[in-house]
């Protein structure tokens, strides 16, 4: 924290600011994760990526197979397999377990506040401006961003294409710019009570999203538990990409069209990882109304009242907060050969059938934040 002085330079206004600078790194320890124990690896597809089979380790006691993430024995560290675990379900076994890495975020904040005093331009009477601007620049990984309340919906609601063991990845909650400002004009139009006019302004950066196939457990995962359209998208380099063939009705201009809006073609070839992608930015503006009341009885009385999203009352396409919905991903392709995408038709490649997209809009209209709202008060002061 610095308090400015440049010895009355520019009339003194860089003078008497209060800038304020912050760091702050996160390191999660044991943060969580979920997996699903039932789930056996018999393979990979032609990008890397674990193909899974489902197996029943109570019929099954004597199987070898080990779960492919990190659960791991208590008391000796090691891999959990058949043999050492008991009463697996057939379908979803989901463990509450720890990540492979520890979430992270680093963040830089800096905030700069000064109070202008001066006579006004109205009544001629002492006046001040309070001026408060800030800036936070942030990046956050998670492996599971535990979005949920239960354990199926916390295992199914990330996007990955590693399932059972979530690589660090950009987290659901990182907003990566974040711009305020606040400015409240004081002055007493009625001896000694304050009227204030305050206005509040923000922009922040989109939230992140990904792209997913459309295929429900498209790579072997297809209890209810795995049971969205999760799988992080294969981003082909071109319609003569060796690792995908497109079907007859698979729309290949709005597709590679879409993948150029979002930028996705940078990850041409490969998996585009998590939450990569963000959504438009959002920009707010809200105003607020203060008088001062002549005090009863030692209680003093202030009336407000508050505009917030301001710009919607004048236009209903101003200040409109635009993102792709919950869980942050776009499922945009369905697949063929879902099950088993390196075999089958005769040949290893990915079979793209559908662009799934329904609509031209990527993001969808979050109304609560959309729309103007005004509030009216009372207050007392003891």
């Amino acid at each position: 924290t610095h308090n400015t002085d440049f010895g009355g330079a520019m009339g003194g206004f860089f003078d008497d600011w209060t800038a304020q600078i912050d760091l702050l790194y996160t390191r999660g320890r044991n943060s969580v994760d979920f997996v699903d124990v039932s789930l056996d690896q018999i393979g990979a597809s032609i990008d890397g990526r674990p193909i899974y089979t489902r197996i029943d380790r109570r019929l099954n006691p004597g199987c070898a197979a080990v779960p492919t993430g990190n659960l791991r024995d208590p008391f000796t560290g090691a891999p959990t397999g058949c043999a050492t675990v008991t009463n697996q379900a057939s379908e979803d076994t989901i463990i509450l377990t720890n990540a492979l890495e520890g979430n992270k975020a680093f963040t830089v904040s800096g905030a700069f506040t000064k109070e202008f005093e001066f006579d006004s331009p109205i009544l001629n009477k002492p006046a001040s401006l309070n001026v408060n601007m800030g800036y936070a620049y942030t990046t956050a990984e998670d492996s599971n961003p535990a979005t949920s309340s239960v354990s199926t919906s916390n295992y199914r609601s990330v996007s990955s294409a590693y399932i059972n063991h979530n690589p660090l990845q950009t987290s659901n909650y990182e907003t990566r710019h974040n711009i305020t400002a606040n400015f409240t004009y004081t002055e007493e139009f009625f001896k000694d009570l304050d009227t204030k006019f305050s206005f509040f302004f923000q922009a922040r950066s989109g939230q992140p999203f990904s792209l997913t196939f459309n295929n429900t457990g498209a790579f072997g995962d297809t209890s209810s538990g795995g049971g969205s359209q999760r799988e992080l998208l294969y981003i082909p380099t071109g319609p003569t990409d060796p690792n995908v063939t497109f079907g007859g009705g698979f729309n290949q201009a709005a597709f590679f069209a879409l993948l150029d809006r979002v930028g996705a073609m940078k990850y041409a070839g490969q998996i585009a990882p998590r939450n990569v992608f963000t959504s438009g930015w959002f920009v707010d503006a809200d105003f607020r109304f203060q008088q001062d009341l002549p005090s009863i009885f030692g209680i003093r009385p202030q009336m407000y009242v508050d505009l917030e999203n301001f710009p919607n009352l004048f236009s209903d396409e101003a200040n409109i907060l635009r993102q792709v919905g919950f869980p942050q991903n776009l499922n945009i392709v369905t697949i063929g050969n879902a099950a088993n995408p390196n075999t089958g038709a005769g040949s290893p490649r990915y079979q793209y059938t559908a662009f799934a997209l329904p609509t031209t809009t990527l993001e969808g209209r979050n109304v609560d934040e959309s729309v103007w709202q005004a509030n009216f008060g009372l207050r007392f002061e003891f």
